[in-house]
């Protein structure tokens, strides 16, 4: 478990200041969005050309590109009420009237504030290539605020129920989400139209040492699971079941601590065998040591010729939601706390 990512509230990256100009609403905007302020001058330069490079790179695990974040770049002078109430918003200011480089950070409810000062495009650019992974790291952190948010706002309370009781897991997952398959230690869920499938694995197995936490471990897991619940729809006529796809988007591992617990995430791409279907797949997995057990979480997306970040970064929230009863305060945990 060497090399930990943890990730908490980014607090300490920037210096505080007050939010007495922020919006008190939970952020304007869609999801994904990002408001850049930046006199317009500079849109077409060096300065514009290094936002967009940051925040436009491609998201890991999609069969297709998609930015990070859709970003709205505005001269000062369109900086209105609308674009203040967004939920992400990166103010820079490039003059020879600031003396040295310095970027500060605002913080109210979901809305995030950044404030890039420099004497020249240069020194701007220098500035936010030192900070780039902590800009990410806390607009990636308003996002995930964000869809647990939106997902609270129609919990399936008897989908709840339901996996409290046959798994001992509190799940919240959105309305919509039906049960398709339950083995007693294999569940999937999902949800449905006509355009695209939303759905999650939950399975479990015993906990043996720190080897069962490994990447290979993991995907073996995963892939002998699929391959015996999971058919592809033209099973009747052939050997077809979903997978992992290992060649064209290598499935990306890394090891977590959320509020001081210890997970594995893995990124990547779904396929299934003698078919052409495909999508994304985001495998959250965690200790219950209680039980002694591993509980996975394993959502995937389907959605051909159409967006997908928006799906995978829900599931990722509905995934890391998940609690252990003993976790839940008389069954009912806090929504603020969740």
């Amino acid at each position: 478990m060497n090399k930990l990512i943890f990730i908490a509230i980014i607090a300490t990256f920037f210096a505080a200041q007050s939010c007495t100009d922020m919006s008190t609403a939970t952020g304007g905007g869609r999801e994904g969005e990002v408001v850049v302020v930046l006199d317009k001058k500079f849109h077409e330069t060096k300065a514009g050309d290094y936002i967009d490079t940051v925040l436009g790179a491609p998201v890991y695990g999609l069969p297709q590109y998609e930015p990070m974040f859709k970003v709205y770049m505005i001269p000062w002078n369109a900086f209105s009420n609308t674009f203040r109430a967004f939920r992400n918003i990166i103010k820079i200011t490039i003059s020879s009237d600031v003396s040295k480089p310095k970027v500060t950070v605002k913080r109210a409810d979901m809305q995030v504030v950044f404030h890039f000062k420099a004497p020249n495009e240069s020194a701007f650019v220098e500035l936010l290539m030192k900070n780039e992974q902590q800009l990410l790291d806390l607009l990636n952190y308003t996002e995930k605020k964000y869809a647990k948010y939106k997902i609270r706002q129609g919990v399936n309370k008897n989908l709840r129920k339901y996996t409290l009781k046959n798994y001992n897991l509190h799940t919240t997952f959105p309305k919509g989400y039906e049960v398709r398959l339950d083995t007693s230690n294999f569940l999937w869920v999902s949800f449905e139209t006509k355009d695209m499938s939303s759905g999650a694995f939950i399975y479990h197995f015993p906990y043996e040492d720190t080897n069962t936490f490994s990447k290979e471990y993991l995907l073996n897991k995963r892939d002998s699971l699929l391959e015996l619940y999971v058919e592809g729809p033209l099973s009747e006529t052939r050997d077809t079941y979903m997978t992992t796809e290992y060649r064209f988007i290598p499935p990306k591992f890394t090891e977590l601590m959320v509020e001081k617990k210890y997970y594995t995430e893995i990124r990547g791409l779904w396929t299934v065998v003698n078919d052409f279907m495909g999508g994304p797949f985001i495998q959250i997995s965690r200790l219950d040591k209680k039980r002694n057990r591993v509980v996975v979480f394993d959502g995937y997306v389907y959605n051909p010729g159409g967006n997908k970040r928006k799906f995978v970064r829900f599931l990722e929230a509905i995934g890391y939601m998940i609690k252990f009863p003993e976790e839940v305060s008389n069954g009912k945990k806090s929504e603020k706390t969740q």
